[in-house]
């Protein structure tokens, strides 16, 4: 068997033993940090000329993740870095020496029936993260990171192993989920879609290590008669009702928004029609930035600035968003929003009789 070893904290280490038949290692042949990650990727290692594993240095590598026995299905020559399609990765369970308190994010809430309950209580989701819909000129996407660099305007911050839900405007929506080979995908298609609206999404992430470890015990309190049921939620609702007032207090006495129409550069000006918003950008309570309106007859070149924000109005880094352009549907384009300010085009476009600048939001600086 073949062994490697991860230091912890510099003074213990821990093994793990990986069979021939696992790993497609043989007893001869050390593997590189990069084939050890492959491993943990669900991919296989195998000796191209024999056709099955172990690879012992002689021959050439390939690499599957579905040997039967007979034949490697996703059978590679290159040395894979992304996750073998629908593979589960390992999980490491463990117990801290001293226990610590997390605060836990949750949907809803439980009820107890008279009797014996039984609560599950695990890691890995994700709720209500801002999402970032991209129009492919068809539908609207939502993507899990591990898709192309196509999809970068509206993938989520962590690896996806099952949507759950998406929301707009705080609601459940009508969003169809697909495990499509290379990442799961949200869409809708376009006149479902409201780009006034915002968008967030409740998911199940592959990444529960990174969201902390399932506790072992758990704790419930439940009213034992009908009268401590009713006082119960009476407490509840007039703690609802303080904390509604206080929400609607607060948000009262910040100043509203206000649309901000840009300086637009390069020869492009405002569509100029009554019923279409002008060009305009505003900045909500929240931190998030939102541009409306169309503009039109400017200089179509890629990397052509439309015009720039000022400070506080921009991101941190490079954001992107997607607008349409030109003709009866509407062509996809790319803007690109950069630190400094600059609203660009993201290439060469065909046409600049409107360009519609509608729905596109990211995070301001902070």
């Amino acid at each position: 068997k073949d062994q490697f070893y991860t230091a912890v904290e510099s003074i213990y280490s821990l093994g793990v033993a990986i069979s021939d038949t696992d790993s497609g290692w043989g007893e001869s042949y050390t593997p590189t940090a990069d084939e050890i990650k492959a491993y943990f990727n669900g991919y296989r290692m195998y000796n191209d000329v024999a056709g099955y594993p172990p690879y012992n240095g002689t021959g050439t590598k390939r690499w599957g993740w579905g040997w039967d026995g007979t034949t490697n299905a996703g059978s590679t020559a290159t040395l894979p870095t992304a996750r073998a399609d629908n593979y589960t990765p390992y999980r490491l369970m463990y117990q801290l020496a001293q226990s610590v308190d997390e605060p836990v994010t949750y949907e809803g809430s439980l009820m107890l029936h008279e009797g014996n309950n039984q609560v599950e209580v695990g890691t890995g989701i994700v709720v209500r993260e801002t999402a970032k819909p991209m129009f492919d000129g068809i539908k609207y996407w939502i993507a899990s990171p591990e898709r192309d660099s196509y999809w970068n305007p509206c993938k989520v911050s962590r690896v996806v192993s099952k949507f759950v839900t998406i929301y707009e405007n705080g609601i459940d929506g009508r969003w169809i989920f697909e495990n499509i080979p290379g990442g799961y995908m949200a869409s809708i298609l376009q006149p479902l879609f409201d780009k006034a609206s915002a968008y967030s999404t409740t998911y199940v992430t592959q990444e529960t290590f990174a969201l902390g470890i399932a506790p072992q015990t758990i704790s419930a309190e439940y009213a034992p008669n009908i009268r401590e049921s009713v006082e119960s939620l009476v407490r509840e609702v007039i703690e609802a009702r303080t904390e509604t007032s206080v929400l609607q207090n607060t948000k009262a006495q910040k100043q509203q928004p206000q649309w901000i129409a840009p300086v637009l550069r390069n020869d492009w000006v405002d569509y100029g029609v009554s019923t279409i918003s002008p060009s305009g950008y505003m900045k909500n309570e929240f931190g998030w930035v939102v541009f409306r309106g169309m503009i039109k007859l400017g200089t179509m070149a890629s990397t052509t600035i439309l015009f720039v924000l000022p400070p506080g109005y921009r991101p941190k880094t490079q954001e992107q968003g997607i607008a349409l352009y030109g003709g009866a549907t509407g062509a996809p384009i790319q803007i690109v929003i950069a630190s400094n300010g600059a609203v660009s085009l993201g290439y060469a476009i065909t046409s600049n009789s409107w360009l519609d600048l509608s729905g596109i939001t990211f995070r301001a600086e902070q």
